[in-house]
């Protein structure tokens, strides 16, 4: 199903990459079981090369990109020593299929709230109450109440995104009564997010978000535990300097 205009994807997100995959796939269905285990780094070992190459739609690059992204900041911030660099099985890929996408390997808005959704009723709205997540960390209300929020206000954008054309034409127009109309529609448009956003406190509460949810989202520029960023072993274009990324943000 095709989307109104908005930055979601035009159609909904991929939620399974195929059998190639599987073993990445079953990783990231059980990774909030790893990190609770804190196991997840001697798991990520285990994998066996991430096929980059039989990636073939933007949908699948956008999947795998979300799966090593959560990795990437599981391995990071899923132990309590942080690790000078991330390991070339999941380092590579990451790097490979960011470039592909156009980003840095670091867990993007993207990657975190734009393509990390499912609705529950496939003809129903993408919205509060009809989405759930693709993706986790922990899991639990708070953590997909917090990116949820963010998607349904994506969605409520579209209106104002399409009167921002509209606008320009009525001016181009001289059209004061369609400019105001359009103005108008605008104006629905983005008291509509605003009430999506002041749904927050109702799943998400601050001291969870602060304690479980926020720190996995945390990247590797201007922050003191990374003076220096962090190694992607075994990427050659980086040669084995270290990377300075900043983490994901949908301020």
């Amino acid at each position: 199903m095709k989307h109104p205009v908005c930055f979601l994807p035009e159609t909904d997100p991929l939620e399974q990459l195929p059998a190639a995959f599987s073993a990445w796939e079953e990783t990231a269905s059980n990774l909030p079981k790893y990190l609770v285990a804190s196991t997840f780094q001697e798991q990520l070992l285990k994998l066996p090369p991430f096929p980059t190459n039989k990636l073939q739609t933007v949908a699948e690059y956008e999947r795998a990109m979300q799966i090593l992204s959560y990795f990437g900041h599981a391995y990071v911030w899923g132990q309590k020593k942080v690790p000078e660099s991330i390991p070339e099985v999941l380092a590579k890929p990451w790097y490979e299929v960011a470039k592909e996408l156009g980003r840095p390997p670091v867990l993007s808005y993207a990657s975190y709230a734009l393509t990390n959704w499912k609705r529950l009723d496939p003809k129903g709205p993408i919205d509060l109450g009809n989405i759930v997540l693709i993706q986790n960390f922990l899991g639990g209300i708070d953590e997909e109440w917090f990116i949820l929020v963010h998607v349904a206000i994506e969605a409520k954008a579209s209106p104002a995104l399409e009167a921002c054309v509209e606008a320009i034409k009525a001016v181009e127009n001289a059209d004061t009564q369609g400019l105001m109309q359009v103005l108008q529609k605008m104006a629905s448009a983005l008291e509509d997010m605003c009430s999506t956003l002041d749904r927050m406190p109702q799943h998400c509460d601050p001291y969870i978000y602060y304690h479980r949810v926020r720190p996995y989202i945390h990247g590797w520029k201007n922050h003191p535990m990374f003076p220096n960023g962090l190694i992607y072993t075994g990427v050659q274009e980086y040669q084995n300097r270290p990377q300075q990324f900043r983490g994901e943000t949908g301020a």
